[in-house]
């Protein structure tokens, strides 16, 4: 049971709620956000992989930003370090941007420590922090997605036209 990953995506509502995506949602087509969860060792490298080919799929239909949340996500080994490193290499590569977020403090080392932080580059990796404040690491990602791709959002787009720089409004549910 310790190899299970689970992968979720999580959706931007019209009314600016963040939360898990279910069927009837319209996917953005610019940019993507999916939570990872799990202990990230040997064991659940090939889970990792699948979930994230799957995840790699979208930069063929015009994502262009790709945010993992990864704030449940554990202790990862040499292995599962370089899954996302391929990962993120292959997104690059295809023009989309990756941005990690709700890293915690101990995981920020171990990225810090590897050579993936490479692969992120310019991009920030966005750390959680245990302050209690309602505007979490997940939603600055977001914010910083909306700065990347700029005025080019989809015709669902809940931002289309609002103002990147108001924080208020904004909520999460996951």
């Amino acid at each position: 049971r310790a190899a299970r990953v689970h992968m979720t995506e999580l959706t931007l509502t019209p009314e600016r709620l963040l939360r898990e995506r279910v069927s009837a949602d319209q996917p953005c087509g610019r940019m993507r956000i999916y939570s990872l969860e799990g202990e990230l060792f040997f064991g659940a490298a090939t889970e990792l992989e699948q979930h994230l080919d799957r995840v790699a799929q979208v930069g063929a239909e015009g994502v262009r930003v790709v945010i993992l949340r990864l704030k449940r996500a554990r202790n990862p080994d040499a292995v599962c370090l370089q899954v996302l490193e391929r990962f993120i290499a292959h997104l690059n590569a295809s023009g989309v941007q990756v941005l990690l977020c709700g890293v915690r403090p101990d995981l920020m080392k171990v990225l810090e420590a590897s050579s993936l932080m490479n692969e992120l580059e310019p991009a920030p990796v966005f750390v959680f922090q245990e302050t209690g404040a309602i505007w979490s690491s997940t939603l600055e990602a977001v914010r910083f997605g909306y700065e990347v791709l700029g005025a080019d959002t989809c015709d669902t787009c809940p931002h289309r036209g609002a103002n990147l720089e108001r924080k208020e409004g904004w909520h999460y549910s996951i």
